[in-house]
């Protein structure tokens, strides 16, 4: 996953994608469904589908991702990520009530774990690097 994310950072998007699905795939094979592992991929390999404007995918790759995080207590941090990423997507789709009300659930559990000095007023005061800096390096 980490070099997948190299790769996007050097703008080579099409080699990080194959990347991040071959990942997730190899989790989905080696951990498991379950796994927050395989979440972690398959929110990573959502954020491909989202740039090339594929919101269908991407919504299920999520909708996958946040049924792994809610089956565990721990991964309290790859979950608001994800309820983030999803309410982002269903902006880009024009689904406005439903991205409002997962921008909510992002913010709740976003300010469940994190030090009350670093918690936010509001969803807009929040960015992906805020919700990243929150996950483990290698699933980033």
């Amino acid at each position: 996953m980490g070099w997948g994310n190299v790769l996007a950072t050097q703008s080579r998007l099409d080699d990080s994608f194959k990347l991040h699905v071959k990942c997730s795939e190899h989790y989905k094979r080696s951990v498991g469904n379950p796994h927050h592992r395989t979440g972690d991929g398959c929110a990573k390999a959502s954020n491909h589908s989202a740039r090339t404007g594929d919101g269908p995918t991407a919504l299920v790759l999520l909708d996958q991702a946040l049924e792994i995080f809610n089956l565990e207590t721990y991964p309290r941090p790859g979950a608001s990520r994800a309820h983030y990423k999803n309410g982002n997507v269903m902006k880009q789709i024009d689904q406005q009530e439903e991205a409002k009300k997962e921008m909510g659930t992002a913010f709740d559990i976003f300010n469940s774990f994190v030090p009350s000095e670093d918690r936010a007023g509001s969803i807009d005061e929040v960015d992906d690097e805020d919700f990243d800096h929150w996950i483990m390096f290698w699933s980033r």
